[in-house]
């Protein structure tokens, strides 16, 4: 028969033996933490934006917010935007006008994209942002710079053809009105990002 005092002395062991049990786990979750947060550190400190994200579809994922910025602003508000223009046509006439984007002050927002995607992973505590980091090399992510224009920029432009518009439409007694004429070219460029065409209101 097992005596009181061997009872106890077994209890204090395996009372002892629990806590250090819990201890241990403790220190290990804490030091686990502790390096997740100094790799997370790290990867801040390397001052780019993080691998698989993708801006329009193009990988900005190591660059620094310039050379997002600089490749950005070539590819999608140069090479891209370059290409497609809006088409003016007077009714009921053979005269027509066509701008590119850039010359009617259209782009992309590239500096607002580009903060979006250098934040990612780094607008949050160090734990959410451990996580985002984590998502990222599972399934990347994705932004979509949004379109930027001013309408009296595209009014400047009209402003530019209004003589020569007024003159086509002068046998039907008509002149260009480059008001409503720009808010059909602003409601065009808002949901469009391919040439178009546009027909001048008139007055």
């Amino acid at each position: 028969m097992i005596s009181k005092k061997v009872k106890i002395k077994r209890f204090f062991v395996i009372a002892i033996l629990a806590v250090l049990i819990i201890l241990c786990g403790f220190l290990f979750i804490n030091i686990k933490n502790l390096f997740a947060q100094q790799e997370t550190m790290e990867l801040e400190s390397l001052d780019v934006i993080y691998n698989n994200i993708y801006i329009r579809g193009e990988a900005v994922g190591g660059l620094t917010v310039g050379q997002a910025e600089e490749m950005l602003n070539k590819s999608i508000n140069g090479d891209y935007t370059d290409d497609k223009t809006l088409i003016f046509r007077a009714p009921n006439t053979d005269y027509e006008k066509v701008f590119t984007y850039p010359e009617l002050g259209m782009g992309f927002d590239v500096e607002g994209a580009v903060n979006q995607a250098y934040n990612i992973g780094r607008d949050g505590d160090s734990s959410t942002n451990r996580d985002t980091i984590a998502e990222l090399d599972v399934g990347g992510r994705y932004i979509d710079a949004e379109v930027s224009y001013t309408i009296d920029s595209v009014k400047a432009c009209l402003a530019t053809i209004e003589d020569e518009v007024n003159e086509a439409l002068a046998p039907q007694g008509k002149v260009m009105d480059i008001d409503r004429t720009a808010k059909a070219a602003d409601e065009m460029l808002r949901v469009n990002e391919y040439d178009a065409l546009i027909y001048i209101a008139t007055k």
